[in-house]
């Protein structure tokens, strides 16, 4: 494998040759024991994996994503409002509102409707698959470790795991199907003749668009991080939300342009603790050669994100936590989405999706440490991150202080006004055949 340290080397091979650079190697692991052949992500570059991008991409691009926001809308104000309620327990608040978010869309429904076994089933069924993800991460380097696997548990449970969540998807799609109100399934269902998709197509890419996003939660938990640790920070993006939002009302979406502080704030996030410390590898699919160096047909190529986003000839103080530098700077490389043909088609709604909760939380809410009962500060680290594909950061302990009661009343009452009829909100965002 190759593995590029340089934004121009990734920009190079990555994006300027994407042509012959956009293809998947054989995953020795993921490819056996996950989704395989089904998933988008590890499809190989051709015709079928053209098809499914092109859906997915009609889905999540720009135009469609800016619908999208009225459901963000609501579904943030339901998250400031838990965490003013429950704020030690954000983690799971954060992957409530991103389940939410994507279930509605995907298929007309909350959480909360699933009803409790569902709920279980399907909570059980993504934390399960994931453990089997990060199991089989293992053997990339070492194919040959599959002939062990295969005689042993860890196929078994594996492929368990996948069965179980590929049935559950079916089901969850059967009945999206079957709704009432539009959601994507029904409009994928629409696109069968033209596009020449079957239901493995709309289940897949449904759950494809699910997992694009997974990396939400795990960034939103590195926004507070960061919160707690520099609180300069927060101050300056605080006293920009002050004089342009105010007091009475929360940001909005209007309100992105004019709040350049807050953008670079989540930049900041972003690149200070990429959540893919690598990216996944694509494949060359002729010899090629760059810098004098020649690399075969098939060879895996892949960027090394954490490299990237802390190369001290670009950012000079990469460690540091300093949003400032994208102001001073609004030219500087980031790579969270990926690059080329294989780039994140979700990227524009999980822009929105992070502005939404990041400038409503900045506006809302203190970050504070967290104080045991004998009166000691609970440390955080900022190098205590999983040590897996994707790098988030371990359990700690925080606590929001709301800035004041004015901001207490507005996080209530904006909440408690949502829609919440899931018809009513799914019928304002259905677009015309056109649009789609």
């Amino acid at each position: 494998m190759i593995l590029l340290g340089s934004h121009k080397s990734a920009r190079d091979l990555l994006d300027r040759r994407g042509g012959i650079y956009s293809s998947r190697p054989h995953f020795a692991g993921l490819g056996d024991y996950g989704f395989g052949g089904k998933s988008i992500t590890f499809l190989p570059y051709g015709p079928r994996w053209k098809q499914r991008n092109r859906i997915q991409a009609a889905l999540v691009k720009p135009s469609m994503t800016k619908r999208y926001r009225v459901l963000q809308d609501i579904e943030s104000k339901h998250l400031l409002l838990k965490i003013l309620l429950q704020g030690s327990e954000f983690l799971d608040i954060f992957e409530l509102y991103h389940a939410n978010l994507l279930l509605v869309l995907m298929y007309g429904r909350r959480i909360a409707d699933l009803g409790e076994r569902y709920q279980e089933e399907y909570i059980g069924n993504i934390t399960a698959v994931e453990h089997a993800f990060q199991r089989n991460h293992v053997v990339e380097p070492f194919p040959w470790l599959t002939e062990v696997m295969s005689f042993g548990k860890w196929k078994a449970r594996s492929q368990k795991a996948i069965k179980n969540q590929e049935r559950l998807l079916e089901q969850l799609t059967d009945t999206a199907l079957m709704s009432r109100s539009w959601n994507w399934c029904k409009a994928l269902a629409g696109e069968k003749e033209r596009n020449n998709i079957d239901k493995e197509d709309i289940v897949m890419t449904s759950a494809d668009l699910f997992e694009a996003g997974h990396a939400v939660p795990m960034t939103l938990c590195v926004f507070v991080m960061a919160s707690v640790l520099h609180q300069d920070a927060v101050k300056e993006a605080q006293e920009e939300l002050d004089r342009v939002v105010g007091p009475d009302r929360l940001p909005t979406f209007d309100d992105m342009p004019n709040l350049p502080y807050v953008n670079a704030f989540i930049a900041e996030i972003q690149r200070w603790r990429p959540i893919a410390v690598t990216g996944m590898p694509h494949a060359v699919i002729e010899d090629d050669e760059y810098m004098g160096y020649r690399i075969p047909k098939g060879t895996p190529v892949a960027a090394n994100h954490w490299s990237l986003e802390h190369d001290e000839e670009i950012f000079g103080d990469p460690s540091n936590f300093r949003p400032q530098r994208w102001i001073d700077d609004s030219a500087l490389p980031t790579c969270p989405f990926g690059f080329g043909r294989r780039a994140c088609p979700g990227q524009y709604l999980v822009r929105d999706t992070l502005f939404s909760v990041i400038s409503r939380m900045l506006w809302a809410y203190n970050f504070e440490y967290a104080y045991d009962e004998a009166g000691n500060k609970k440390e955080i680290d900022p190098d205590n991150v999983s040590q897996s594909q994707d790098s988030q950061p371990l359990p700690f302990d925080a606590v929001f202080g709301i800035r004041s009661s004015r901001h207490q009343e507005i996080v209530e009452n904006e909440s408690k006004a949502c829609e919440q009829n899931l018809d009513i909100i799914l019928n304002k965002i259905k677009p015309s055949e056109k649009e789609l």
